[in-house]
C-alpha cells in the first residue's frame, strides 16, 4: 500500500508514508501536527484501538491542534465492539481541550453517513 500511495501521490513530493505498528503513533513526535483528520478507519477497528489512536493523536497533536474524526454509531453499527454511544464518545475525547458532535447538513448522503459521529477536537 505503500508503494500504491507514492504512486498515486507522485505530484505531492512533500508527501510522506509510513507503516506503523497498528496501536500507536510513535513514528511521530509529539506536538508536531496542526490538524489529523480520519475518517472511514474506526469502524474497522476494535475500541482498545481507537482509545489508543485518539490518545497518540492528542500526543502528537500542537496546541490549540484540531482532530476531525469519524466514529460509528451504535444505533446504525450494532456491535459493541467497534461501535459507539454518545456517552462513550464524549468519555472517549474527554482528553481534548474541546470537542463537539458536528450534524451532517444537507448533504445527499445524509441518511447513510448519520451512522457515524463526526467528532470535532481540539487539544
Amino acid at each position: 500500500m505503500i508503494a500504491v500511495a507514492k504512486t498515486r501521490n507522485e505530484d505531492l513530493p512533500n508527501a510522506e508514508f509510513y507503516v506503523n505498528d497498528g496501536l500507536t503513533l510513535d513514528i511521530l513526535e509529539s506536538n508536531l501536527c496542526d490538524i489529523i483528520y480520519c475518517e472511514l478507519v474506526f469502524l474497522h477497528v476494535k475500541k482498545n484501538v481507537t482509545r489508543s489512536y485518539i490518545n497518540e493523536v492528542h500526543r502528537v497533536l500542537k496546541p490549540n491542534g484540531v482532530f476531525y474524526a469519524q466514529l460509528p454509531r451504535r444505533e446504525f453499527y450494532h456491535d459493541a465492539s467497534v461501535a459507539y454511544t454518545k456517552v462513550e464518545v464524549d468519555k472517549l475525547f474527554a482528553i481534548f481541550k474541546y470537542a463537539e458532535h458536528m450534524p451532517f447538513r444537507s448533504h445527499p448522503l445524509e441518511s447513510q453517513l448519520n451512522a457515524y459521529y463526526i467528532v470535532k477536537a481540539v487539544k
